[in-house]
């Protein structure tokens, strides 16, 4: 009887208290000597057996047909699958006379019924820890998410809370380094600086670079990470969870910029991976009607002036002049212009003829009224008392 060594090793949480694939190999050729059983040959593996394209493992078992080997020596169940399809196939390969046994240290696996019903047990089991912390992990991450943590890799400047309880941890700024993300983007926000000239100043003049994870790290930004963090609304306090499901969560932590200049650095790189909000929130729709009766409502308008041909055109979700197809991002400071309008519904009266107005105009309107208006002490102590039970104070 000849025989494989095979020693597999998951990144994944369930293969956490599993020992290393050299702790494996060692313990297995142990076992191996100890017992006097001919090992063909060693197999180490890095990949999940979730799924069924693990190369080293499937080019066993066709040795293993090609009888090279009828026996097959592992650590426990789990290493050789966590799938139905990999764990059936090695059952049937057992019915077929193919693999003659399958060891682990203080038990021995052959061609008996009671055997292989127990290693199918094994495989079923291994699966179903698989799949129920896959559940629950997910689970995790979405109350995680809803709750304002950020759940994703981690981004430039930031790192994870390595003091922070497990499931609780949320990024923090790295001191030093995210002093000189933050002059990144204050620096493409002047509108002075293309995405290369920033790039050399971050990584040339301000000495940037990558964190440490142990040998990995220490090198300067890649152009294509640059363009990458100019484009992700995280810096703004937003993140996405699913990724690509739409569903974008307020992040609770310490952000660089506010949305508004989240909007100028996309209107500056030409607006083509500008996130299209499906909603947004205006201070003053809620609290003024219009003359007519109807409610009032607003729009936010952004606008880039040309540097070649002066014309002004309306960037959401742009990336050139439609008059000259000067890309956004190759023009010399633009001239960004936002403007926030509010007017009549005219859901009441549809031949309403009140104009719009802006919000600089409206702002100070607001201001006389609120000048005239007054709480009462009852009131501002219950207020000041529930802001503290929030956590606003």
């Amino acid at each position: 009887m000849k025989y494989f060594i095979y020693c597999r090793k998951s990144s994944e949480s369930e293969d956490k208290q599993v020992l290393s694939l050299p702790a494996q190999k060692s313990e297995l050729l142990k076992y191996a000597s100890d017992n006097k059983l001919d090992v063909v040959d060693v197999y180490e593996e890095s990949a999940s057996a979730h799924v069924t394209e693990r190369k080293k493992f499937n080019e066993m078992l066709a040795r293993i047909e090609k009888k090279e080997a009828g026996g097959l020596i592992v650590w426990d169940e789990s290493r050789i699958a966590r799938n139905s399809f990999d764990g059936g196939r090695v059952i049937y390969m057992i019915d077929l006379g193919q693999i003659v046994e399958i060891r682990k240290p203080g038990k021995m696996y052959t061609n008996t019924p009671d055997d292989k019903s127990w290693l199918a047990m094994c495989f079923m089991m291994s699966k179903k820890e698989s799949d129920d912390k896959g559940v629950n992990v997910r689970r995790g991450l979405k109350e995680k998410s809803q709750q304002g943590m950020y759940v994703g890799s981690q981004q430039p400047g930031y790192r994870y809370d390595p003091l922070a309880p497990q499931g609780e941890k949320d990024l923090i700024p790295i001191p030093g380094t995210y002093e000189l993300i933050e002059k990144a983007w204050r620096a493409m926000l002047t509108g002075k600086y293309r995405v290369p000239q920033i790039l050399a100043l971050l990584n040339n003049e301000w000495g940037y670079r990558t964190p440490l994870r142990g040998k990995l790290g220490g090198k300067p930004m890649h152009l294509s990470e640059l363009y990458v963090m100019f484009h992700t609304r995280f810096y703004c306090g937003w993140f996405e969870y699913p990724t690509g499901s739409g569903n974008w969560h307020k992040w609770r932590g310490k952000v660089m910029l506010t949305e508004e200049e989240f909007t100028r650095v996309q209107m500056l790189l030409g607006a083509k991976y500008l996130p299209k909000p499906k909603h947004k929130t205006f201070a003053f729709t809620c609290l003024i009607r219009c003359v007519c009766g109807s409610a009032i409502t607003a729009e936010e308008k952004w606008q880039t002036i040309c540097t070649i041909c002066h014309n002004k055109f309306s960037s959401l979700n742009r990336e050139a002049c439609p008059k000259c197809n000067t890309r956004v991002e190759n023009m010399d400071n633009p001239t960004i212009l936002n403007y926030i309008y509010y007017h009549c519904t005219r859901k009441i009266n549809p031949d309403c003829k009140e104009k719009s107005v802006r919000l600089e105009k409206l702002e100070p309107q607001v201001d006389e009224i609120l000048r005239h208006s007054g709480i009462s002490d009852e009131f501002k102590q219950w207020a000041l008392k529930y802001f503290n039970e929030l956590n606003l104070f």
